[in-house]
């Protein structure tokens, strides 16, 4: 089952993390693949994405908001926001990556 976990940086930026993607031989490298196309099937807008050797970076626009999912390999899957910090945002993002988890647990397990 994936699970969304947040935390809270020095800078007060909330981070969402997102475990449990390694499944079906998969890692979490190619698990934020399947997030960011769950993401732009469900409408998000994919802004850019960079692949690297060690990390995986995508920008999304979804529901008027602007964030990052990131891949690195000493972290995981983690996510925040690019456009403004805000309690509404910062739930307007954990709804959209709880909607997309439990999406995952349905289609892929």
């Amino acid at each position: 089952m994936i699970e969304i976990k947040s935390g809270e940086l020095e800078n007060g930026i909330r981070e969402f993390y997102i475990n449990g993607l390694d499944f079906n031989e998969l890692d979490y490298y190619d698990g934020l693949l399947i997030v960011v196309d769950q993401l732009c099937r469900d409408g998000a807008k994919l802004l850019e994405q960079v692949d690297g050797i060690y990390s995986r970076i995508a920008d999304i626009e979804m529901n008027n908001i602007v964030f990052k999912i990131i891949y690195h390999e000493d972290v995981g899957i983690y996510s925040y926001l690019n456009s403004i910090q805000s309690n509404e945002n910062n739930e307007k993002l954990l709804n959209i990556l709880q909607n997309v988890a439990s999406q995952i647990d349905n289609n892929y397990k």
